[in-house]
This record gives C-alpha cells, sequence and structure tokens, in this order.
C-alpha cells in the first residue's frame, strides 16, 4: 500500500504484467518489468517499474540494487538503439507513486520542453494497438 493507504497503481499494474499478455509490456527482467508509456508524446516513452514494492531504491539490497540499475541501462539502450532519440531523459521521482520506477523519455530535436508536465501528461494518448507495435520493436533490441 502506498499513497496515504490506498492501493499502490504500480502495484496493480505488476500484478497484471505477472498474468501476461498485457500489451504495454516490452521486457521481463529479474527485478522489473519494462513497459510503453500510456502517453507517447515523445515516442518510445517507456517505465521501468521495480518488482517489488519499495520508495527508494536504496532499499534494495546491494546486488539487486547493481541488478536494477544494469537492467535500466538495458532498458535505456535498446531505446535509444531502437528509437535514434538526440537526447535520454530518466526520471525517478516517486512524488506521486512511490514506488521505484523510472520514466526513459527520447527527446528529439524538436519537440517541447519535458517539464511542460501538462502538456506531457495530456498529449498523444497511445492507442492499445501503437503501444504492442511499440513494445515488440522496441523489445528487439533487448
Amino acid at each position: 500500500m502506498c499513497l496515504m493507504n490506498k492501493p499502490c497503481p504500480i502495484c496493480a499494474k505488476i500484478s497484471l504484467l505477472k498474468k501476461g499478455g498485457h500489451p504495454d509490456l516490452v521486457r521481463e527482467f529479474k527485478q522489473s518489468f519494462l513497459i510503453m508509456g500510456f502517453n507517447q508524446h515523445f515516442r518510445g516513452y517507456a517505465i521501468l517499474l521495480l518488482k517489488r514494492h519499495l520508495r527508494e531504491p536504496h532499499q534494495l539490497p546491494p546486488a539487486a540494487r547493481r541488478q536494477l540499475f544494469d537492467e535500466l541501462m538495458k532498458a535505456g539502450n535498446a531505446v535509444w538503439r531502437c528509437f535514434k532519440p538526440w537526447k535520454l531523459n530518466y526520471a525517478s521521482l516517486g512524488n506521486e507513486v512511490p514506488h521505484v520506477h523510472w520514466h526513459i523519455i527520447p527527446r528529439y530535436r524538436k519537440g517541447p520542453a519535458p517539464w511542460l508536465v501538462g502538456k506531457f501528461a495530456g498529449g498523444k494518448k497511445a492507442s492499445e494497438g501503437m503501444r504492442r507495435k511499440l513494445a515488440i520493436r522496441l523489445g528487439r533490441f533487448l
């Protein structure tokens, strides 16, 4: 539980991912799941979700922490090679949902600044079919 005794939405997503067949799933790693972001304002936007509910990465045992970071770097490298962005932004905030996760945001030379959160949150919601196609495409780079 998180968010003041409300169910954790990331834990709920992980429960669905563990059942299999989720359209957003790119790859299951040992410590995490890589999924496509619902919003594709930045084409190739993906999220790495820690499988267990922790609020901070330092709460992981050292070996699991190293493995999680390696999974993050593999995911970032795959996004880089697949979508060929100009830059990648990695964001792990957890203020709204205190469950360890990273946003992997491909940045292109043209496009809005990522800190325009309202525009990012509201823009270019991808259909389930489009997210599935992107997930399959990205998975080929892992």
